[in-house]
């Protein structure tokens, strides 16, 4: 009886052996599964960062151009003021020279026509 009992024993102890043997592999295979999900979280993870950081990027070169953008604009901005002035001066010395034509070309014109009558004047003085 103590054989019987004894392979039966022997029975038992290669079942749980075989038992455990399966429950590990199954471990050791839910472990690759996760090591794998985790693996591939990392790299989802690697890679959003890696987009937010040229979002940032992009953000920050946007904005620079953006300033830029403005910076010349208001350079722009001054320069237009400076050529409006220049233009209005402009405008102010062509009117003030047609103002000074006019006065030279009357001036000139009385002069001549003071010339012309002096000299008629003499003229008819020296005949008579």
């Amino acid at each position: 009886m103590a054989g019987i009992n004894h392979n039966q024993q022997l029975a038992t102890l290669r079942s749980e052996n075989e038992n455990l043997r399966n429950l590990n592999d199954g471990l050791i295979q839910d472990l690759v599964e996760e090591n794998g999900e985790i693996a591939n979280l990392l790299k989802s993870k690697k890679y959003l960062v890696s987009e937010l950081a040229r979002s940032y990027r992009d953000k920050a070169e946007l904005v620079a151009e953006l300033e830029a953008m403005r910076l010349a604009s208001k350079g722009s901005t001054v320069k237009m003021a400076g050529m409006k002035l220049e233009l209005e001066a402009l405008h102010r010395s062509v009117s003030q020279a047609h103002k000074k034509s006019f006065w030279t070309l009357a001036l000139s014109g009385t002069a001549i026509i003071a010339a012309v009558a002096s000299f008629a004047y003499f003229s008819a003085r020296g005949n008579a």
